[in-house]
């Protein structure tokens, strides 16, 4: 088994947070996971994951300075991480490193700049972050003829009447919704920690979400514990 999945999304919608927390997910699942940062410029990863002064990056391995496989951090839960570092230095494109991502992990979750279309010619599923209001959505239009979208995932949802319903994002963009994360505010907590939100709460509906959407790109069963809990109210069990 070898899946690559490309996470994008205009800026400011949250798809480093999304990539991040779907890549845990799936290690939760007992899958073996590679998350990498594919922005070799304005990098952010390093700070959602509780390293920001790292000594090896993917720069060095695109250099040649440093093989793949010594580049790779590994995460107190397992998941390996590949990530960037803030530098000026000119290299080349990292999807040419795409070989050597596959022989890593089983799932690679890369985390892609916005407008990186050499990405998106990969042929790679696209898993693209929009919030859920019309002009986040609109903008998300432009991304669909880049690449292969297999889907959309809903950011932020407040459950307060005023933002975009999954079914108007879907009828809007013509697409599947994968799965929508409400609004939690632990999810501030959690990155201040270096922790995903899986790791840190994973009893909050936020980090049940994320699981469900995880479960659904690998066509797993998935049943939540609030489901299960409702459940047995319903037969009397509880």
């Amino acid at each position: 088994m070898n899946n690559i999945f490309l996470v994008s999304g205009n800026a400011g919608q949250g798809k480093t947070t999304i990539a991040k927390n779907l890549a845990f997910a799936l290690k939760h699942f007992g899958f073996d996971v590679l998350l990498v940062d594919a922005d070799v410029k304005t990098p952010k990863l390093c700070h959602h994951v509780g390293l920001p002064l790292i000594d090896r990056s993917i720069q060095d391995v695109l250099l040649g300075v440093r093989r793949i496989e010594d580049a790779v951090y590994h995460s107190r839960s397992g998941l390996k991480l590949l990530l960037s570092s803030l530098s000026l230095v000119d290299v080349p494109h990292p999807s040419v490193l795409l070989p050597k991502l596959q022989k890593l992990a089983d799932i690679v979750i890369i985390d892609v700049p916005t407008h990186d279309k050499r990405w998106y010619e990969t042929g790679h599923d696209m898993l693209l972050v929009t919030q859920p209001d019309f002009p986040s959505c609109l903008d998300l239009q432009k991304l669909f003829r880049f690449g292969k979208v297999r889907g959309i995932i809903v950011n932020r949802l407040h459950d307060d009447g005023i933002d975009l319903s999954p079914g108007n994002v879907e009828q809007l963009l013509s697409r599947t919704v994968l799965g929508v994360v409400p609004e939690e505010p632990m999810m501030r907590e959690a990155l201040r920690h270096g922790y995903s939100i899986v790791e840190f709460h994973p009893e909050l509906k936020v980090s049940i979400v994320l699981k469900q959407i995880a479960a659904r790109l690998m066509n797993l069963e998935y049943q939540s514990p609030l489901e299960e809990a409702s459940l047995l109210v319903k037969l009397g069990l509880r």
